[in-house]
């Protein structure tokens, strides 16, 4: 069932907003009903992030913390914790909650640099840092609001 739930939770990232939130819903729900705490989280942050595309704050302001607490108690290899957080950082910022979309990129940052980075083989290194789409997105992300804070320091790869 949990490879199911994550191909389904795959081809809801292919959809719109409106297509994917009642399936997203649907994961949720049947995930958690299953204690597959990591997929519904996963599928938590998803919904998160098709709130936030669909304009639907009140979702966002509601659920965006009950998410990010879930997402840094309930990981696994997938998913992808910087990218939870990315998802988080994102919808505290179209909540206007600066400081905490501020935390998540710093904190997703930091796991890369302090969790992840001493595991990546060097020869891969490069491609981790400077390829991986979530890395390179909490990247310009932390750069594009360093620039907004008039902060000069720059973001490097890990």
């Amino acid at each position: 069932m949990t490879v199911r739930l994550s191909v389904q939770l795959e081809q809801a990232r292919l959809m719109s907003p409106d297509e994917a939130l009642p399936r997203l819903d649907d994961i949720v729900e049947l995930a958690r009903s299953k204690e597959y705490l990591p997929i519904a989280t996963f599928a938590a942050a998803l919904r998160l992030d098709a709130w936030r595309v669909a304009g639907q704050l009140e979702n966002l302001a509601r659920e965006v913390d009950e998410v990010e607490v879930a997402a840094r108690r309930h990981r696994a290899p997938h998913p992808y914790l910087p990218e939870m957080l990315l998802v988080c950082a994102r919808a505290h910022a179209a909540v206007g909650r600066a400081q905490d979309a501020e935390r998540c990129v710093g904190d997703g940052l930091q796991w890369i640099h302090v969790i992840a980075w001493p595991h990546v083989p060097e020869v891969y290194r490069a491609g981790f840092a400077q390829h991986n789409p979530v890395n390179t997105m909490l990247q310009a992300e932390a750069a594009r609001r360093a620039s907004a804070q008039g902060d000069s320091s720059t973001i490097t790869g890990a």
